[in-house]
């Protein structure tokens, strides 16, 4: 029979407290004293940068090796039709919440843009006939052919 042992309350919920406590001293510095939570804000990047850096190769070693060790071919593929579907359906439920917040809210209401043709050298200019001022034959499709410094 196992032998199970009482945790205490430290050893049971120390890093809830811990993170909860985290988050409510993050709120208080931005609340009380903005200045210094941007002043301190590339630490928090860069334990950021630092976190996905770890956790990425994590969980892609940890799928890998539960994959390789599994001898039944069928649980694989279920449990990769149900990983696809989960994908799948998640994205679409995030597909829909996108398209009705943006006809809900109109993020764009109130702004306008104007579209103006690019001007990046004066329109009578155009490349010299030399072949070696000239842009090449593909490029010569692209908008901004006429721009070639001659």
């Amino acid at each position: 029979m196992a032998n199970l042992q009482k945790k205490s309350f430290w050893q049971q919920y120390g890093n809830l407290i811990l993170i909860l406590s985290g988050i409510l001293i993050g709120a208080l510095i931005g609340v009380v004293a903005p200045n210094f939570g941007t002043t301190i804000k590339p630490i928090g990047d860069i334990f950021l940068n630092l976190l996905f850096t770890i956790v990425v190769p994590l969980v892609f070693v940890s799928i890998a090796s539960a994959v390789g060790s599994m001898a039944n071919m069928k649980r694989l593929g279920k449990i990769l039709g149900g990983t696809i579907g989960t994908f799948i359906f998640t994205g679409a439920i995030a597909g829909v919440c996108v398209l009705v917040w943006v006809n809900l809210f109109s993020p764009s209401a109130g702004t306008t843009i104007e579209l103006v043709s690019p001007t990046c050298c004066p329109s009578s200019s155009s490349p010299s006939s030399s072949a070696s001022a000239s842009p090449p034959a593909a490029a010569s499709r692209a908008p901004w052919a006429g721009c070639w410094p001659t």
